[in-house]
């Protein structure tokens, strides 16, 4: 499922659980809204949601995240507030209130 959030800005939700589509093409939804269930469609063996974030759908094509109120994982183990752009291979978490 895409989910277009502005001009050039996307969302892909994959894995979904198959005919747990709560929305058709063109709806409107507003953040909080359920639109699918989390499933484990294609290859995948437990439920479990691929989140991408995409600047184009012709051709589809991937966009830097930027994210608010998480934390990073340091190498130490200790979580630490993040910067707006995770790394590769960075663990995050949305942050502790």
């Amino acid at each position: 499922m895409i989910i277009q959030h502005a001009p050039n800005l996307y969302s892909e939700l994959v894995h979904l659980q198959a005919g747990s589509l709560r929305v058709t093409v063109g709806q409107s939804v507003r953040r909080g809204d359920i639109v699918a269930a989390c499933g484990n469609s294609g290859n995948a063996r437990t439920p479990h949601l691929h989140l991408g974030l995409l600047s184009s759908i012709a051709p589809i094509t991937t966009a830097r995240a930027k994210l608010s109120r998480y934390e990073v994982r340091g190498a130490d183990g200790d979580w630490k507030p993040g910067d707006g752009e995770p790394k590769q291979g960075d663990w995050v978490r949305p942050a502790l209130p």
